[in-house]
């Protein structure tokens, strides 16, 4: 809209001015006419005196209706009825609340949401992915260490092969004592069957003893991590 400056003569001579806002200078000396119409006058003048007025209410609400009566001339099913469907209603609104609301305002606001949701809701997903992940992961850790619980030996088959680990061990030291005795024994004929004999089964019978200490050694350490997992079960 613009406003302009319109000056008039009465009949007597006298000059008066007025601004008046509207679209073209035609409409602003026809408001003029209306507003003064009760004397008598000559316009003499009609000079822009401000570009980019708001309109007034009363200007929108009939520039709407000349719109609406357009519309209305096409027909119901015309494309440019259906593409004002509900604009009419929110100028209205506009007008008379002073609200700046509009369909493309909302459509935009609700896609704007719409984006919004869609970034919480990806995320969400992303965090239901990663909980299976981690869920499926934990399964398979029970699974396995069920299956381990069900193959391992009990913690009284554990002791049972240190016990009977611990009398192999006593067994082999008692023997190896046994032969180094023999050995001292025929230390004065070392090329003699009774001297070899002593010195083989000496060695073989140390040898099983540290195997059987390394063994029971492994037996207990195992007897150790089968209480402990069944004290967390």
């Amino acid at each position: 809209m613009t406003t302009y400056t319109i000056t008039a003569e009465r009949e007597n001579g006298t000059t008066f001015t007025d601004n008046m806002t509207a679209a073209t200078a035609s409409e602003a000396r026809k408001a003029f006419r209306e507003v003064y119409r009760h004397g008598k006058f000559t316009i003499t003048g009609c000079e822009v005196y401000a570009e980019n007025i708001c309109a007034t209410k009363e200007q929108e609400r009939e520039a709407l209706a000349k719109i609406k009566a357009i519309i209305e001339t096409l027909g119901p099913g015309s494309y440019l009825a259906t593409a004002f469907e509900g604009t009419f209603e929110d100028a209205e609104t506009n007008i008379d609340y002073d609200f700046g609301d509009s369909m493309k305002r909302r459509w935009e606001s609700e896609k704007e949401t719409s984006s919004h949701l869609r970034e919480i809701i990806d995320d969400l997903e992303k965090k239901l992915r990663e909980a299976e992940q981690t869920i499926a992961a934990r399964d398979a850790e029970v699974e396995a260490l069920e299956s381990f619980r069900a193959q391992a030996l009990t913690e009284s088959e554990l002791a049972d092969i240190r016990e009977r680990l611990d009398a192999s061990e006593a067994e082999d030291e008692a023997a190896a004592a046994t032969f180094a005795d023999a050995i001292v024994k025929y230390a004065d004929d070392p090329t003699s069957a009774d001297f070899i004999t002593a010195v083989q089964e000496h060695r073989r019978c140390t040898r099983n003893a540290e195997n059987t200490r390394r063994l029971r050694h492994r037996v207990e350490t195992a007897e150790t991590a089968a209480h402990n997992i069944n004290a967390g079960a």
